[in-house]
């Protein structure tokens, strides 16, 4: 479907969440979404470790700080809020963190499966920071779909 409104060889960027969707789609670029990496860090810490596994409960933590840094970075460069130094340190934190999170030692399966999320996309998280133009996250698509989902939702998913 993709495809279909973008072409079989786009050349632009894709900010896309993790389905295998966009694993398929041919793009210059590929930006994943941080978003949905700090929801998944969240929900799965709280579905999933109660008070054990203090690996992963700092893991999700860290994922969670990691993202929110790296969109704070994002919007303070979009308003030109960084001098020089700055944005070389935060990138090179960015850069780093993301390799400290993708070795660190987890106790439980779901930080393990996130960490290896981190692993296989690796080269995609991190795109805003090269290409200030491009976010990093999906919001702005996720918010354009809104409302035909709340219509589909709405009519039951009625196409009459």
């Amino acid at each position: 479907m993709s495809r279909d409104i973008l072409g079989p060889a786009f050349a632009g960027t894709l900010v896309t969440d993790c389905s295998t969707v966009s694993w398929r789609h041919v793009a210059g670029r590929k930006q994943k979404c941080l978003a949905h990496v700090r929801r998944t860090a969240r929900d799965w810490k709280a579905l999933a470790l109660g008070g054990k596994h203090p690996q992963a409960r700092q893991f999700f933590d860290d994922v969670i700080a990691w993202v929110q840094r790296g969109c704070r970075y994002h919007r303070q460069r979009k308003r030109g809020e960084l001098l020089r130094a700055q944005d070389r340190a935060e990138q090179e934190w960015l850069r780093t963190e993301l390799k400290r999170l993708e070795q660190v030692e987890v106790d439980h399966p779901k930080a393990a499966t996130l960490q290896e999320r981190l692993q296989t996309y690796h080269d995609d998280w991190l795109v805003f920071l090269d290409h200030p133009e491009v976010p990093p996250t999906n919001n702005l698509a996720e918010q354009a779909l809104r409302p035909l989902v709340v219509l589909r939702k709405l009519t039951f998913g009625s196409r009459r």
